[in-house]
């Protein structure tokens, strides 16, 4: 990736990402695995940037941070756990979806007068 080979190439140590959305995740496993530190942080925990926000204020604004130490990194749980997490969350969405048609169905029938 062409962000790891100009991040090397210019001796950056710690590279810090929003955590938005799932946009994050290819960018943080390609920084990972190229040895480059990296700190996913909440984008709640630091938008305290006055003014209009842009990309490159919110860049730099994430620098500065990291470069003092002031950003809280959230988990980043490993690929095998993430998996785990994913299939979970799957099977619990479709639980309650069955539970949902169920519901409607005996609701249809209710006002359908069948019992």
């Amino acid at each position: 990736m062409k962000l790891c080979h100009f991040l090397k190439q210019h001796h950056i140590e710690l590279a810090v990402i929003e955590s938005t959305g799932v946009y994050w995740k290819s960018i943080y496993l390609s920084l990972v695995t190229t040895g480059i530190k990296t700190q996913v942080v909440n984008a709640r925990h630091v938008k305290n940037v006055p003014g209009r926000k842009t990309d490159v204020i919110n860049s730099q604004w994430l620098a500065s941070l990291g470069h003092y130490g002031l950003v809280r990194s959230s988990f980043v749980p490993a690929p095998q756990q993430e998996q785990l997490r994913l299939l979970t969350r799957r099977r619990d969405k479709q639980k309650k979806e069955l539970s949902n048609e169920k519901n409607l169905l005996h609701k249809t029938l209710g006002m359908s007068q069948f019992k």
